[in-house]
């Protein structure tokens, strides 16, 4: 046991990255073949992410890899537009569709050119010319301030810009490094290795991996839902070690944001609870009894999760009940109530997916869906929903 934790902490994001990016190579096109959006797609090949492999190759730092690395970056860059932009996919060519798309591998050139230039050798000057191609692509085009933030990046400035959703944070630490600017401070749980803050996809029956976790948790070992294959590894590419503030955690994980309340729990693997848009919800008096689904208030568990309500299994409960979840020795209560109208409600368990699910297959599902549905309502009602955390033997 104590052999195979040492492993663990011997295991880089890099590592991870390389043999994920190996895995999806075609060994035909030698590209990496990967749709992010939905992984049962594979084959379109996009520049971003195989310029991602490609700095990751150069990290790697063996004979093999750099040599491979090298020959990637030369059959990518005869794709840069007359412009200065890049295809989103391979197939897009001679088509550029993405005005942030330079500002992306920007990035991965400013290092292959600051950590590997004396390895370069012709290359060197073929990467330094894209690279200011691409710069002169985004200037004096309007840009959000995330973006913004970027391309002052890409010229050595800073920016004041603060991120608020995980798809920012990355975008953000990566301009943030580019500039070797220190952060160490996270919206992270340490115990828990998971992103704790807004914006965060379900893939399945886990919460999706963000590249940040990767990095956070790599002094410490991947657990057992880092060490998985998801196509966000590549983006590890970008990102280098840096070191957390330390404190006390709980043994959950809560959010709450504009999106909802999520709590994180786990053992061996990690377990959800999502209420969307937050904990109290206003249900209008124009209420249409012709509706097909009268759900006014949800809320979503994955389905490793037992429930019961009043200590008893079953798929029906009504406001006041207590509903008990249970999963890897972690307990916690959900009470819906009735704290401002009049009206009825009759609250059912199914199986269904949450809105944030990546996977999406025919039939397949991931979570149980606890929603209150309304029945006749009388007046405009505010519904409430409680939520506790009641035991925890890892607490």
């Amino acid at each position: 046991m104590l052999k195979d934790e040492e492993l663990r902490k011997k295991v880089r994001a890099i590592d991870l990255a390389v043999q994920f990016g190996r895995k999806k190579q075609s060994p035909r096109t030698h590209f990496v073949h990967v749709f992010a959006q939905d992984e049962m797609v594979s084959d379109v090949i996009p520049m971003y992410e195989n310029f991602c492999f490609a700095l990751a190759l150069f990290r790697h730092k063996t004979a093999e890899s750099v040599t491979e690395a090298k020959q990637l970056v030369e059959r990518l860059l005869p794709f840069q537009l007359a412009d200065g932009n890049f295809p989103i996919y391979l197939h897009d060519y001679p088509q550029g569709w993405d005005v942030h798309l330079p500002l992306k591998i920007a990035p991965v050139l400013i290092y292959i050119l600051r950590e590997f230039g004396p390895v370069l050798g012709e290359l060197k000057q073929r990467l330094q010319s894209a690279l200011q191609k691409m710069l002169r692509y985004v200037d004096g085009k309007s840009l959000s301030p995330l973006w913004e933030m970027r391309r002052c990046a890409c010229h050595f400035q800073p920016h004041p810009y603060l991120p608020t959703t995980a798809d920012e944070w990355l975008e953000w630490l990566i301009s943030k490094q580019l500039i070797q600017e220190t952060v160490t401070a996270f919206p992270y749980h340490r115990r828990l290795q998971v992103w704790n803050g807004p914006g965060i996809a379900q893939e399945k029956g886990e919460p999706r991996p963000h590249p940040i976790e990767w990095i956070l948790a790599e002094n410490e070992g991947f657990g057992a839902r880092l060490l998985g294959e998801h196509p966000q590894l590549l983006y590890t590419a970008l990102l280098w070690p840096v070191e957390v503030d330390s404190i006390d955690e709980a043994s959950f994980a809560q959010c709450v944001s504009e999106e909802g309340i999520r709590i994180v729990w786990g053992g061996n693997k990690l377990h959800s609870l999502w209420i969307p848009k937050g904990t109290r919800h206003h249900l209008s008096d124009n209420y249409d009894p012709t509706r097909n689904d009268c759900v006014e208030v949800e809320a979503f568990c994955d389905l490793k999760t037992s429930i019961t309500i009043e200590n008893r299994k079953g798929t029906v409960f009504q406001l006041g009940d207590v509903l008990e979840l249970e999963s890897d020795g972690t307990r916690l209560r959900l009470q819906f109530d009735l704290v401002e109208g009049s009206g009825d409600f009759c609250g059912h368990i199914s199986r269904a997916n949450r809105e944030t699910q990546v996977v999406k297959q025919s039939y397949e599902t991931y979570d149980w869906r606890i929603a209150l549905r309304t029945l006749r309502k009388r007046t405009s009602c505010i519904i409430q929903v409680q939520v506790e955390v009641v035991s925890d033997i890892l607490a």
